[in-house]
């Protein structure tokens, strides 16, 4: 917001729903985003949250916006933990599977957009130091865990 002339710029695509933004390592934010509306049976429907959608890179220097990842469906308006880059620079985040039911950890690659679901790995991402991930992991026969784990 410019204070003198009170113009706003707009980050996010139009007619879209973004995320809560994350600031990158590079000084880029990142967000989720999905289109407002979509088609279900020739019918124009408000888009579902749940449904799978792109993560967004926004370069605030350059004003680029690139397409991360695609199909991800994040876990909660603010998917990603206080903190949220391994060491190496790598983003972790909680998704839900494919029946929106399950969490999963999920890390990516930013510059070179691979995502990779880690193996066993479920819950959601609370904080990252270094290559330690806290998360917090739901089960119908323990309830609420807080697990402290690796990655490598």
């Amino acid at each position: 917001v410019t204070l003198e002339t009170r113009t706003v710029s707009l980050l996010s695509p139009p007619a879209c729903h973004a995320s809560l933004p994350l600031l990158s390592p590079s000084g880029s934010l990142l967000y989720f985003s999905i289109p407002l509306t979509t088609q279900l049976e020739g019918q124009t429907v408000p888009a579902a949250l749940a449904a799978p959608q792109d993560l967004v890179l926004h370069d605030l220097e350059g004003d680029m916006t690139t397409v991360v990842a695609t199909g991800l469906r994040p876990a909660a308006l603010r998917p990603w933990g206080r903190r949220a880059f391994l060491q190496d620079g790598r983003l972790v985040l909680s998704s839900r599977g494919a029946q929106g039911l399950d969490l999963r950890l999920v890390v990516v690659e930013l510059a070179g957009g691979s995502v990779r679901v880690v193996a066993d790995g479920t819950g959601e991402v609370l904080d990252v130091e270094g290559d330690v991930m806290l998360t917090l992991h739901t089960s119908v026969e323990r309830g609420l865990e807080l697990r402290l784990g690796t990655l490598r």
